[in-house]
């Protein structure tokens, strides 16, 4: 008797352990949310002597405890040709990353990679490390000694620029799965550059138009951010910069405030707090919902009490950001 109701009690075991078993197979367990922040930053060169503009731009994504998760940076290099002024003007300047393969570093550089490819390798390297950790690995010589086979660039710029990025990170947002990073620059030589002439001196003006994008695998947004800098270079005939030489541009979030757009605004709104609403419009739609919500006024139609300015190139921006995102 008592070997069968051992029997009975291994048995009855056995169809539990198996049967929830079968049952956890059966039923996946919910996906585990994760909380981010979306970090972007533009440190611009002092203007000096050349009539050029030069940027470095990160873009990061971080968990809570400050850990880059994701990372993207990019340099631009715009300049007119200064024998034909008038042709640079309206010229889109791509970006070192744009570029590829045509910037053509690789065969200069020590170990036969275009800056692009540099480029990745650092990013990737800040993956799973706090701003704090990059800046800790940096060298003397503004080179990161654990990337010598992969990345030889100066690097103190890009440090400088991906901390920034985790100091202006946004408040978290809430995500399941992996999430996307995108970034877009589009910088332009104003149609509001003149050349020089005897008579009066020139004016070169460069505007870049820039976003930072996390988003699902379906390209759907968790947040956006917009950002715009601009900067004017006057030079005399002979081509010399006639700007002080330690003259840094600012971007027009960086300003703030400063920019002074409240007053002339319909709405009484600063730059910054419009464009800010802008981006959090861009929130959980796709690059189809936003671009079709932009009318032919260039403007949101939804937006008309928050945000008045012509939209479309910053909208172009954000859907750029999500069309490059990884």
């Amino acid at each position: 008797m008592k070997k069968i109701l051992a029997l009975v009690l291994v048995f009855s075991l056995c169809t539990l352990f198996f049967g929830c078993k079968g049952g956890s197979e059966q039923s996946t367990p919910p996906q585990k949310e994760g909380e981010y922040r979306l970090g972007f930053s533009v440190l611009a060169s002092e203007v000096g002597k050349d009539i050029a503009f030069k940027a470095v731009f990160a873009a990061v994504i971080t968990d809570t405890d400050g850990k880059i998760v994701k990372c993207i940076v990019d340099e631009a290099d715009a300049s007119p040709d200064m024998n034909d002024f008038s042709e640079s003007i309206g010229k889109e300047f791509p970006t070192k990353n744009a570029l590829g393969e045509n910037y053509g570093m690789s065969s200069a550089s020590p170990i036969g990679k275009e800056w692009s490819e540099q480029a990745k390798a650092f990013s990737d390297y800040c993956i799973g490390k706090t701003s704090k950790q990059i800046e800790n690995s940096l060298g003397e010589d503004g080179k990161i000694a654990d990337l010598q086979a992969s990345c030889t660039i100066y690097s103190a710029d890009l440090v400088r620029c991906v901390k920034q990025a985790c100091e202006n990170a946004s408040k978290p947002f809430t995500a399941k799965g992996e999430v996307l990073l995108g970034m877009s620059v589009l910088c332009v030589m104003s149609a509001s550059s003149v050349p020089a002439s005897a008579a009066e001196d020139g004016k070169a003006m460069f505007s870049c138009d820039m976003a930072a994008t996390a988003s699902d695998k379906d390209g759907k947004v968790y947040k956006a951010y917009i950002d715009e800098i601009e900067s004017y270079i006057a030079f005399d005939n002979d081509g010399a910069s006639l700007e002080d030489p330690d003259t840094v541009p600012v971007s027009k979030q960086t300003q703030g405030k400063a920019y002074g757009m409240a007053a002339a605004s319909p709405i009484g709104k600063e730059w910054f707090e419009q464009i800010n609403a802008l981006a959090d419009y861009c929130a959980g739609k796709t690059a189809s919902q936003i671009n079709g919500s932009v009318g032919e006024d260039g403007k949101v139609a939804d937006l008309t009490s928050s945000c008045t300015v012509h939209a479309k190139s910053y909208t172009n921006a954000v859907i750029k950001a999500l069309e490059n995102a990884k």
